[in-house]
């Protein structure tokens, strides 16, 4: 069976969003919790993702996968090279009813509404004009 995942990076990991959990076997989990716990990471089951204690590329962890011979997918990658650029603490937003929330885990409706409301000199315009752009491709 194909194990389908997406990735997420962050300055210090990536997660692996397993996105076919529940057609998954008990050997499967069992063998994703052991190789994500031999490189310092781990399985949450709750969650349906596993982790790395370092930050993969997608060519990378495909290199990976494939030499362990697991049969993994990866079907998007979520961090967009844009928000790469940027320092954590500018990531996520600072002000607001989301704030401490990725730029792009906020909802579309409310971001328009931001692009509407933030003058062009606002530190943040370009940040949200970006999102908008990148999830509006989706």
């Amino acid at each position: 069976m194909i194990i389908k995942v997406s990735i997420e990076t962050t300055d210090y990991e990536t997660l692996f969003d397993i996105l076919n959990f529940q057609e998954l076997d008990a050997k499967t989990i069992i063998a994703l919790d052991d190789f994500a716990k031999q490189r310092g990471g781990g399985l949450k089951y709750k969650s349906k993702y596993f982790y790395l204690k370092k930050k993969w590329d997608e060519a990378y962890a495909q290199k990976v996968f494939d030499a362990k011979e697991l049969p993994i997918e990866i079907t998007k990658t979520i961090i967009q090279s844009f928000m790469d650029d940027l320092p954590p603490h500018r990531q996520r937003i600072s002000f607001g009813r989301y704030k401490g929330t990725k730029w792009t885990e906020i909802p579309m409706e409310y971001l328009q509404w931001l692009h509407s409301k933030l003058e062009n000199s606002h530190k943040d315009c370009m940040i949200v004009k970006k999102t908008i752009k990148h999830l509006s491709e989706k």
